[in-house]
């Protein structure tokens, strides 16, 4: 669903079919959240002197940044006492975001690693939790963390 987003799909409509889906101040807003997801994973090591190609990744990233809002969003409502529930210890939103980061826990072999240099569209698994959980502002508030922590990879996707 969050693909429908990204820079190859915005422009087609609920068929498929190419077409002009936004308007000119929307596109002009679109490029800003681009440039600005781009800049962002610029500057995310990969490993000594490689850094993430953002304008290679957006698709990807702006895929991962919508389906967190997303699923987040359909996680609150679908919660009844959410806030009473817990989880060895943990509240059923700080499961949430526990269970969104197992799922890219991983150890990459050097050659993995290589082949994120050379050729893969999305960023490391590190930077698919990392990153998109600042872009959900009830994060800081979960995990108790003060709002200057929110590091400039905080944006409004909606």
């Amino acid at each position: 669903m969050a693909h429908a987003f990204d820079p190859q799909s915005v422009n087609h409509d609920h068929l498929g079919i190419r077409k002009k889906t936004l308007t000119l101040a929307d596109t002009k807003q679109y490029k800003l959240l681009q440039d600005s997801l781009s800049r962002i994973y610029n500057k995310l090591l990969i490993k000594e002197n490689h850094y993430t190609n953002g304008q290679k990744v957006l698709i990807e990233t702006i895929s991962d940044h919508l389906g967190l809002a997303v699923a987040f969003n359909a996680f609150k409502l679908a919660q009844t006492n959410i806030a009473e529930t817990e989880i060895d210890g943990y509240s059923g939103f700080e499961m949430f975001f526990i269970s969104y980061a197992q799922k890219y826990r991983e150890h990459l072999s050097e050659e993995c690693i290589q082949r994120y240099i050379l050729d893969y569209y999305h960023p490391l698994p590190r930077y698919r939790v990392n990153i998109p959980v600042y872009s959900i502002p009830e994060f800081f508030e979960i995990f108790c963390l003060d709002q200057s922590q929110k590091k400039e990879a905080y944006f409004s996707v909606w």
